[in-house]
């Protein structure tokens, strides 16, 4: 029986996958023993994504050709900029308010408590 692609494609990143899922950063953070500097620098990687995927996003929303992939894409648009943008402003606040100094040049690119 052959192969499934699912399968195909695991074997072809297991060593990326090992390697991602057993770094330093994953071990803390099951841990509960990720520094708030560390997770301040996590955090506004994952929002500068969370950025470009929502214009990912409307781009494809933008382009899809009927009026059901819209709907789609617009459901998850509105869920991906309300659930998840709302976890990103609880963690600021708790995280980055903590750890992200008035002069620091990432500071003023975020809300929060911290910033003017």
């Amino acid at each position: 029986m052959p192969e499934r692609f699912t399968e195909t494609l695991r074997a072809a990143s297991e060593a990326d996958w090992s390697r991602a899922v057993q770094h330093r950063f994953v071990n803390e953070l099951f841990a509960g023993a990720v520094s708030d500097a560390v997770m301040a620098r996590y955090l506004i990687q994952d929002h500068r994504f969370l950025d470009s995927f929502l214009v990912l996003l409307g781009a494809a929303l933008a382009s899809a050709d009927t009026f059901a992939a819209r709907l789609r894409f617009g459901r998850f648009i509105g869920m991906v900029s309300a659930e998840e943008n709302a976890y990103f402003l609880r963690a600021f606040e708790a995280v980055m308010a903590r750890y992200l100094i008035q002069d620091h040049p990432l500071s003023r690119q975020f809300p929060g408590p911290a910033h003017p």
